[in-house]
């Protein structure tokens, strides 16, 4: 583990066309996740889990087609499941935004995922009831419940 502290620069995606994992994790980053994330197109695992992220989480990550892992536990997000995130065509494999303050409902479309096979989005503020299409999935681990 790290202490890096501050925020994720902006420019981040400047000059890393070839950049397939971005882990910075455990540390102490702070702000708005940068939209221009969703330009590292080669991406792959994206993880800032366990940092001090606040915010909503950026529509642009539904950009990042090539994404297979999504680590966003243990920050401080805000607002909802981004609808970018449930399209299709997108290879995530693994979602983990759990211990957040999102809020909304869980998007049905989260079930279209064809390569969905974890998703945590406990400790949340999530309200409504969860998708049946997604309950119908044969997930390793699913887990909605609020403490």
């Amino acid at each position: 583990y790290n202490q890096f502290n501050g925020t994720l620069p902006r420019k981040i995606s400047r000059n890393m066309h070839r950049l397939t994992i971005l882990d910075v994790n455990h540390n102490r980053l702070s702000g708005n996740i940068p939209m221009e994330l969703g330009n590292l197109w080669p991406l792959v695992q994206l993880e800032l889990s366990d940092n001090l992220f606040s915010g909503p989480i950026p529509e642009s990550l539904g950009s990042l087609s090539n994404l297979e892992g999504l680590f966003l536990s243990n920050n401080y997000l805000t607002g909802s499941i981004p609808y970018s995130l449930t399209r299709d065509h997108l290879k995530l494999n693994e979602i983990f935004l759990h211990n957040n303050r999102l809020s909304g409902t869980i998007p049905v479309a989260l079930a279209n995922l064809p390569y969905l096979n974890i998703i945590f989005l406990d400790d949340n503020k999530l309200t409504g009831t969860v998708p049946n299409e997604l309950c119908n999935l044969n997930l390793n681990k699913a887990f909605f419940y609020d403490h």
